[in-house]
């Protein structure tokens, strides 16, 4: 999986070199670093992105918008491309075989640059957005402002080196102790669906797939971030603890911000604005244009359209609460409820296509909902089986996903401090020693986006 230990060794020994050159050198290393690990991983990625980024910074310097909308317009059709997994481009040909990583995310953030009155002054910054291996695979995204912005801080080497480390380590411990823990309970119970099975497997398993898949992207965002704040670069976050959140349109104020953020800067608010006379018909419109466009960022799978679908009518339907029956979801039942709704979608997002998506509500529909036998029909399957140890392995499970929600907003607090801690580095080290799972070889969700 990305980020794993060599990584990690890499990373520390360039965090060596970097604070050993001195300050005129940073930028130059960090592009060189970052061009190198991305060589490394896709060549073709490499070149691609080179291209693509020398015409986004020579286009943004124009003032012809036409320019600037086929600069657009080729990273479209290049997303597209990519999306389709090129194969109505090519068939049977190298092509195919070309792999084009993190092409998701930088594509945005050059669409960005084109879409913004601001001119970014310097193409170094413009490149070192792109290629910063940190972020480069899954973001966070940025936007032309974060763009300008991105350089090393003045804060000394120390801060640097605590605050990155503890985030780092904090993400480790949610991708290794709870998103892998929880990705083979996923499986369990959505890989290979009993079709005589009780519809509570496809429920719960579709609330672990949302939990899995906060933790595990979550986890992706720290681990980056972090990185990045080692080498004195401040990162935008990406979550805000989502699932304290008591309607599904606070939930998406909270969760992939940067996504989100490009989303309602290039997409909602121009919408708005362009039908701003007809206020709900404007708020309709780019409630379902925003979300239908985020589920097929994702891919072409008519599951990622449902997700998408799904979430919008969520959000209208709020919107339409709040305007006309002045109805506000505070009560201590919006959180399972957000919850509930957002793993309904999130079972099609999982299944992907229409078929998967099929088997699952079948069993949901047609089946019983509640099982005969709870330990042969749901533990034993949850469990890879019903032994004593196989229910221990559950229970502890259960136990370390209740300790994290219970105390996130303190671990995380505690992972963005510009000192050591060292009673928090030795708890995160023994619990990742001790309950984290270091063979299974999940990769990051995200990274497949």
């Amino acid at each position: 999986m990305l980020f794993q230990w060599p990584y990690l060794v890499m990373l520390s020994s360039a965090v060596l070199v970097y604070y050993v050159l001195p300050k005129r050198f940073h930028v130059a290393f960090l592009q060189l670093i970052s061009v190198a690990t991305i060589a490394l991983i896709s060549l073709s990625s490499l070149v691609l992105l080179v291209v693509l980024t020398w015409m986004t910074f020579t286009l943004s310097k124009t003032r012809k918008k036409a320019a600037k909308h086929l600069g657009i317009l080729v990273h479209l059709i290049f997303l597209i491309c990519f999306k389709s997994d090129l194969s109505w481009v090519s068939q049977n040909s190298s092509i195919d075989s070309l792999t084009f990583i993190g092409a998701s995310y930088w594509s945005l953030q050059n669409i960005s640059v084109l879409l913004s009155s601001k001119v970014i002054p310097d193409w170094k910054k413009l490149f070192l957005a792109n290629v910063f291996f940190p972020r480069f695979v899954a973001g966070p995204i940025l936007l032309n402002k974060d763009i300008i912005s991105l350089r090393p801080s003045g804060k000394n080497w120390p801060i640097n080196i605590a605050s990155g480390s503890q985030r780092i380590l904090f993400g480790l411990g949610k991708k290794l102790i709870l998103a892998d823990r929880l990705s083979i309970l996923t499986n369990n119970l959505l890989e290979q669906p009993q079709p005589n099975g009780p519809g509570i497997s496809i429920a719960v398993g579709s609330v672990l797939f949302t939990l899995q898949m906060y933790l595990d992207f979550s986890a992706y965002s720290d681990i980056a971030i972090g990185s990045a704040k080692l080498f004195g670069i401040d990162l935008k976050e990406n979550f805000k603890l989502p699932f304290r959140s008591k309607t599904v349109s606070e939930y998406w104020r909270r969760t992939h911000l940067s996504l989100i953020e490009w989303l309602t800067t290039h997409l909602y608010y121009p919408i708005i604005y362009a039908l701003r006379t007809h206020n709900t018909t404007a708020v309709t419109t780019a409630i379902f244009v925003t979300f239908t466009l985020s589920g097929l960022w994702h891919g072409k799978h008519m599951g990622y359209l449902i997700w998408g679908l799904m979430n919008a009518i969520y959000l209208l339907t709020e919107y339409l609460g709040r305007k006309h029956v002045g109805f506000v979801q505070r009560s201590v039942l919006g959180l399972p409820v957000t919850l509930i709704l957002i793993s309904a979608s999130n079972l099609f997002f999982f299944a992907k296509s229409w078929s998967n998506a099929q088997t699952y509500l079948n069993v949901l529909v047609n089946n019983k909902f509640f099982p005969s036998d709870w330990m042969t029909e749901f533990v034993a399957i949850l469990g890879n089986g019903g032994h004593f140890l196989q229910q221990y392995n559950l229970l502890e499970t259960a136990g370390l996903i209740l300790l994290f929600f219970t105390f996130e907003n303190k671990l995380e607090k505690l992972s963005r401090r510009e000192v050591f801690s060292y009673r928090y580095l030795t708890i995160m080290m023994l619990s990742i020693l001790f309950f984290g799972y270091f063979n299974s070889g999940d990769e990051f969700i995200y990274v497949q986006f």
